[in-house]
């Protein structure tokens, strides 16, 4: 997606008609009129900082943080832990499920 901007822009600055971008590209017009507004406010196409996917690692450690963040304090729900270790509430419910012994 990034070569595609990339791309799009270099074709912009040349000149190049919408209609060609497209087929040179392969394209949709939404995308090469996000690059032109972009362009024109002066801002990156680099992705919005909340927008990828969460880095933590569920390593030992995080695991016996959130272990006992939820024996301490046990009528919080997962969203005010979450909020609490600054994570996600997707990350606390895979490290619940990792918690939690399986039963048979």
């Amino acid at each position: 997606m990034e070569a595609q901007r990339q791309r799009v822009t270099d074709l912009l600055a040349m000149g190049t008609l919408v209609k060609d971008i497209i087929s040179i590209v392969k394209c949709s017009w939404s995308l090469i009129n996000m690059v032109k507004r972009l362009q024109k406010d002066s801002k990156g196409f680099s992705r919005k900082v909340g927008s990828s996917r969460h880095s933590i690692v569920l390593t030992e450690d995080f695991l016996t943080d959130v272990a006992s963040d939820i024996k301490g304090k046990p009528q919080h729900s997962m969203r005010k832990t979450a909020k609490d270790l600054n994570v996600g509430v997707t990350i606390i419910r895979r490290t619940v499920v990792q918690l939690v012994p399986t039963v048979t």
